[in-house]
């Protein structure tokens, strides 16, 4: 909108509504726009998920990730073949569904920190804790569970441990919420972040919230998880 559009709009809220209540509506919708407010749920995987049967899972590596950068459609342009190998040797895992010889989806794990870029924050995780995240399915192979596979190949690879499993949600991803429970996770805990104008806050409930943590960028690369 241009400046004397602008003018223009202010000047006909000013005779419908009169100045101070035009003042104030002005006032009410710059602070509707300054406001930032992101939820976040965690879930821990408490039970083992029905496996999809519909292909296999092996670990990612670096060439499959490279390979697979270079397709936008997986959302790995950020990372390449040095961001995959950074990861891995820091000890981030990568689990890859494979159907038909073909890579399908896939989701990582960080066993030292949950970083949320939407929160703005990572949490610095207990002994016994990982993150997995960052999961993705190919859209030609959606409504597979191939999700559950993934979940899968993490408790077979940490059987020998009582390592609990978190994930996290966006609170607007609905679809994705509606899933949860039937795949074998239960909600322990809500990160909520306000940003308004200057000033900012965020609430991370316990046993999460009670963990050591660092401000990251919203921003964040992936390869610097």
């Amino acid at each position: 909108m241009t400046v004397r559009a602008t003018a223009a709009n202010l000047r006909a809220a000013a005779r419908r509504h009169g100045l101070g209540k035009s003042a104030r509506l002005v006032a009410i919708a710059a602070a509707r726009r300054a406001v930032v407010l992101e939820r976040v749920l965690f879930f821990e995987m408490v039970r083992r998920p029905r496996p999809s049967g519909a292909g296999d899972t092996r670990w990612a590596t670096p060439a499959d990730l490279n390979a697979m950068s270079k397709d936008p459609v997986w959302g790995l342009s950020d990372l390449g073949l040095h961001g995959a190998e950074r990861l891995l040797d820091r000890g981030h895992l990568c689990v890859l569904n494979v159907v038909g010889g073909q890579p399908a989806g896939y989701a990582w794990l960080n066993p030292r920190r949950l970083v949320v870029p939407k929160l703005r924050a990572a949490v610095h995780l207990q002994d016994g804790w990982v993150h997995i995240y960052k999961g993705f399915t190919h859209p030609g192979f959606r409504g597979r569970r191939l999700g559950n596979d993934r979940f899968l190949h993490w408790r077979q690879h940490f059987a020998d441990s009582d390592t609990r499993f978190l994930s996290d949600f966006s609170f607007d991803n609905l679809s994705t919420l509606a899933r949860i429970e039937r795949s074998g996770l239960r909600h322990v805990a809500t990160g909520t972040y306000v940003e308004f104008g200057t000033h900012s806050r965020l609430w991370i409930d316990d046993p999460l919230g009670s963990m050591p943590r660092e401000a990251v960028p919203e921003n964040l690369a992936h390869r610097d998880h």
